[in-house]
């Protein structure tokens, strides 16, 4: 590794990453732990044994989680359903629930003991992983969220801009634009029964509950996976950085 671009003390200081195993989520994390450690960070990754391969070439160490919690035939047999079905709202919702719901608790039984033996300094934890997040929130470890995607918002962009998850062109129909607006507040109600199954589970670890689903990102510092000029302009909270 080329230590030219070292932080100060960065060799004593270490970074874990936390993602699913699925490349869309695993490769951009990738990138940024290589990056940490190109600096001279110590750099960790964790996720379930099938992304042992997506690491391949990397000078991190691997923490393995065990295999995904749903069988790989039944996973892609899902996933395969959400990239063929039309509605992206029927898809969102069997992502959460079919994907990241059930392999919340595995994640966060496996990761926890290795975070209380090895505290990270600082955790990089992709959206989706729950499990990871909730291991963070636990050990009180700084964390940064991944974000793949713009983030969802009830509230939402001015109403002119496509919500998040509508798949919606900039010129919106007048029947779009009704949709627009509704889509996000549907969304969060189709959403609460996985988030209640979630607050049961944080509820039986001494976690406090999420009050919504945007407490995902409330108050944390959230790195966003696009970047001006690959969608549409629209004002970033703070906290958010669009890093492509």
């Amino acid at each position: 590794a080329h230590m030219s671009d070292a932080a100060p003390g960065s060799a004593t200081r270490h970074i874990l990453f936390a993602s699913i195993a699925f490349p869309g989520h695993v490769i951009p994390l990738a990138r940024l732990a290589a990056e940490m450690r190109r600096r001279g960070y110590r750099v960790s990754f964790a996720s379930q044994s099938s992304a042992r391969r997506m690491l391949d070439g990397l000078d991190v160490q691997f923490i393995d989680l065990g295999p995904f919690p749903t069988p790989p035939h039944e996973l892609w047999a899902r996933l395969d359903d959400i990239s063929r079905d039309r509605s992206m709202f029927r898809g969102i919702l069997t992502l959460f629930n079919d994907v990241y719901l059930p392999a919340a608790l595995p994640m966060y039984n496996a990761l926890l003991p290795h975070v209380a033996r090895d505290p990270p300094d600082a955790m990089v934890v992709d959206v989706g992983t729950l499990g990871a997040q909730d291991v963070a929130l636990r050990t009180h470890v700084v964390t940064v969220l991944n974000n793949p995607s713009i983030e969802f918002s009830v509230d939402g962009p001015p109403v002119y801009i496509p919500a998040w998850g509508t798949g919606f062109p900039l010129s919106m129909t007048l029947w779009s634009r009704c949709l627009n607006v509704l889509f996000p507040r549907l969304l969060s109600v189709a959403l609460t029964p996985p988030f209640m199954h979630l607050n049961k589970l944080r509820w039986e670890h001494s976690m406090p509950p999420h009050r919504s689903q945007h407490d995902l990102f409330q108050r944390a510092r959230v790195l966003m996976n696009t970047a001006f000029g690959l969608d549409y302009a629209r004002p970033l909270p703070p906290l958010v950085d669009a890093v492509g």
